[in-house]
């Protein structure tokens, strides 16, 4: 069972929050197809990626210890690749898929796993040996956008906030540093605590009609430079959306009977939920709308669940210890 001692008290119960957020996001955002006439809602793709990366540096500078490169980036592996084991086995029993071990150990993730395993290469020694240095390597990103933007026009889709943009990479590690940013600030003592959750709920909402209309402006006028300006309401809105999490009117609703259980467990298969979401997502059931979106959901959740447990047995089998079955249902 599922329970709240699994919870460790010390946890940053904003990030929780955050991956609760990012995780239904990035799922909404790609169920266009369950919407028959209402398409255009699924929308916030962009907002929960940026979310995901924050947090991801954000939990790597709170929690790493960076020690040798190789073992280090062998602890990476040993949280991921266990999902992407199972992953390949249960696409290929129950949904018909055939991968190679290459391209299981490639792309058994999808894109974003590529990208997240090639950033914690880099990302390692920017934490080892440039920590009071992050903002300058945020910078250096903003100018990588601008550089392809200027030098490589033909390379910019319609959206460069798409995954199949060839910028998405380089902004999401731009946010993934300023989660680590925001953690070295931190761990110096200098903390970051926002206005009332009223004040901050609000900035957000501003930050966010701010990214829609810069984008707006830029999909309407051609100009598709325009949307690198964008990155400054998205980094608000990451940044506002964090402090909104800390605030303790938040908190207290997280503590509510059922809604801690319900936040932390959801925001716990952020990767299994993004690996099966794809297998899951159709547009067949559309005559029973909305019914269809309801039970979609629920079946990413659990697939996601399923997933999550059977990663755990294969984390556990190469392990040396015994097998903990209580455990394996654990997040």
């Amino acid at each position: 069972m599922l329970g709240s001692t699994m919870i460790a008290s010390k946890r940053n119960e904003a990030i929780d929050i955050l991956k609760f957020v990012a995780v239904i996001l990035v799922a909404h955002s790609h169920m266009d197809a369950l919407y028959p006439r209402y398409s255009f809602i699924c929308t916030g793709g962009a907002i929960g990626d940026a979310l995901f990366f924050f947090i991801s540096g954000y939990t790597l500078f709170c929690s790493s210890r960076w020690g040798r490169f190789d073992n280090w980036y062998k602890r990476r592996i040993q949280r991921i690749y266990p999902t992407i084991i199972a992953w390949a086995v249960i696409a290929c029993a129950a949904f018909g898929t055939s991968q190679n071990a290459v391209e299981v150990m490639l792309f058994g993730g999808g894109y974003f796993v590529s990208c997240i395993m090639i950033f914690y290469l880099i990302i390692f020694w920017i934490g080892k040996y440039l920590r009071n240095y992050i903002q300058y390597a945020c910078l250096f990103c903003v100018a990588l956008v601008i550089g392809v933007f200027l030098l490589r026009p033909g390379a910019i889709t319609d959206n460069m906030y798409s995954s199949i943009s060839a910028v998405w990479p380089i902004w999401n590690f731009m946010f993934m540093l300023f989660g680590s940013t925001i953690a070295v600030r931190e761990q110096e003592g200098c903390q970051t605590i926002g206005k009332s959750a009223v004040m901050e709920l609000l900035l957000a909402i501003m930050y966010l009609i701010a990214y829609y209309v810069i984008l707006y402006i830029a999909a309407r006028l051609h100009m598709q430079w325009l949307q690198v300006v964008g990155l400054l309401p998205l980094t608000g809105l990451v940044f506002h959306l964090y402090l909104l999490a800390k605030s303790e009117s938040v908190k207290n609703v997280y503590h509510k009977r059922g809604v801690r259980f319900l936040i932390y467990s959801l925001g716990q298969l952020c990767l299994e939920v993004y690996i099966v979401q794809y297998y899951l997502i159709s547009g067949r059931w559309n005559f029973w709308f909305p019914v269809n979106v309801i039970v979609t959901w629920i079946l990413v959740f659990g697939v996601a669940y399923m997933l999550k447990v059977c990663s755990n047995f294969v984390a556990q089998t190469f392990r040396a210890e015994d097998y903990d079955w209580k455990k394996m249902f654990k997040l």
